[in-house]
């Protein structure tokens, strides 16, 4: 099943007359969300007025596009790629939040369950396969999170498949504010800090490794981000699409794509339950993205191939 297929001349320019556009409505969404936990947690966060001054602006930001779509191609690019700024504010937001709404880190309970369900702590376990060239490779694998999504970004917008990208952008913004809503409900940190105490083995890398987890250390700051594994959500629907949209890059895709969900357990940054969230996050993008897109406001945007 196919969606956002281009119609007749949408390729020759920038949408700039259309004026509410499908990742709109998940983003304002969201700011309201925020807006909503911000007034309710008032009196526990540090800086409440300034939280919610920033947020008005960002949704302001997205009703004046939507009120006066822009025509210029610097401010329709801007338009149409606001998301690439608005998610790490929305990702960083979370250090803010989290430790104000909860006292407690939810690892304990991923823990129990990832035990429950298969008998063992799966970061201890998987000792027995460390071996630096693999941990060098399930690294590399686990950083391409960062760049995949952005490969068909890219070649939508070459292509000028303009109903597509914003198809695709609004799947991407469902699963990432999903994901930052459960990080809210379910802080964890995950095993590489909750199971240090079991594991007897390090992880080490032959040339990349160190460096590579410094960077990611330094650019994401310590989250409460485990649960669900945004890693494995978004990977699977760049697999998803690709395999709609671009067939072969999507069998490009297959062994990234496995390789990224091992790593996030291998590498210790995710539990298995939270894989297991992943999956059902982008299972639960795709059911939201799909209706929404089905919605009479874009219905005949979005046709169903």
């Amino acid at each position: 099943m196919t969606w956002g297929r281009v119609e007749r001349g949408e390729q020759t320019a920038l949408k700039s007359q259309q004026r509410l556009r499908l990742f709109d409505v998940p983003t304002l969404l969201y700011i309201a969300f925020l807006m909503g936990i911000t007034l309710v947690y008032w009196s526990r966060l540090a800086h409440p007025l300034i939280y919610l001054v920033f947020l008005a602006i960002l949704a302001l930001n997205v009703i004046l596009w939507i009120a006066f779509p822009p025509r210029h191609p610097v401010p329709a690019f801007l338009r149409q790629f606001y998301l690439v700024a608005y998610m790490p504010l929305f990702f960083t937001a979370m250090h803010y939040y989290i430790p104000a709404l909860h006292q407690q880190d939810y690892d304990p309970l991923l823990i129990r369950w990832d035990y429950a369900l298969l008998g063992v702590h799966p970061t201890v376990f998987l000792e027995q396969l460390l071996n630096p060239w693999l941990t060098e490779y399930l690294q590399l694998s686990y950083t391409a999170f960062y760049f995949c999504p952005a490969v068909l970004i890219v070649v939508l917008f070459v292509q000028r498949k303009y109903r597509a990208l914003d198809y695709y952008l609004t799947l991407l913004a469902v699963a990432f504010y999903i994901s930052y809503i459960g990080y809210l409900v379910v802080p964890a940190l995950g095993p590489r800090f909750y199971l240090a105490h079991l594991q007897t083995r390090p992880l080490e890398g032959v040339y990349f490794f160190a460096k590579i987890q410094h960077v990611l250390n330094e650019l994401e700051n310590i989250q409460w981000d485990a649960f669900p594994s945004g890693h494995t959500a978004i990977i699977l629907l760049v697999v998803y699409f690709a395999y709609n949209h671009f067939r072969r890059f999507f069998y490009v895709m297959i062994p990234i794509s496995l390789s990224l969900i091992f790593s996030t357990v291998y590498l210790r940054y995710h539990y298995v339950v939270d894989v297991l969230g992943g999956v059902a996050l982008a299972v639960l993008a795709i059911v939201l993205t799909r209706w929404l897109a089905q919605h009479r406001c874009f219905r005949s945007q979005y046709v169903e191939l």
